[in-house]
């Protein structure tokens, strides 16, 4: 299938010999094809934010999030990925990437309603949208956050998420279910 072109080419392009000076160039790839898969993902509903308002605290920590099937996301430690893939991407940006900053960043890539969009994101997105993937509650979710950055505004945090449309579902507590840390994400660069 066309949709299959281009999985593992940032694998290729990471021992790619010639590419070795580019080092952003694997990650690139991979969000694009992130954004393929987003793009070609079945359809999910959205959460409720207004379902997750309702819980009261305690239902809150032991409730699960489920990642919407379309939300794709990915960590860099050390290269802007998500600024040149960006930029990249904009018809109308000269893709100058002479003023970028060079330091690590993160993207989430959705399709809430027919359309792939994307954001910037900082680490501790990342770790909880990797604890939510992962099965963990709300309250292990918001802990792997802080670990991977204690100044995180868990709020905020929530707010950009839903917005975003990366949850398709909050699913009650899972009975006997114990949160282990830290979530390291396959993604992470």
């Amino acid at each position: 299938m066309l949709l299959d072109y281009g999985e593992g080419f940032d694998r290729f392009l990471a021992g790619f010999a010639p590419a070795a000076d580019l080092p952003w160039l694997p990650g690139v790839a991979a969000l694009d094809r992130a954004w393929t898969e987003a793009h070609a993902a079945r359809d999910d509903a959205l959460v409720d934010p207004g379902e997750i308002a309702g819980l009261a605290p305690e239902q809150l920590a032991d409730a699960l999030l489920v990642p919407h099937a379309a939300a794709r996301w990915t960590w860099s430690n050390d290269l802007p990925l998500f600024t040149i893939w960006s930029r990249n991407r904009d018809p109308d940006d000269e893709a100058d990437l002479s003023d970028v900053s060079w330091h690590g960043e993160g993207a989430l890539l959705t399709r809430p309603r027919d359309t792939v969009r994307w954001r910037g994101i900082g680490v501790a997105h990342c770790a909880f949208l990797d604890a939510c993937a992962a099965g963990h509650s709300l309250a292990g979710a918001a802990a792997a956050a802080l670990a991977a950055d204690g100044d995180v505004d868990l709020a905020r945090l929530m707010a950009d998420l839903l917005d975003a449309g990366a949850f398709a579902r909050l699913d009650r507590a899972a009975p006997n279910r114990t949160d282990t840390f830290p979530i390291t994400s396959a993604e992470r660069r």
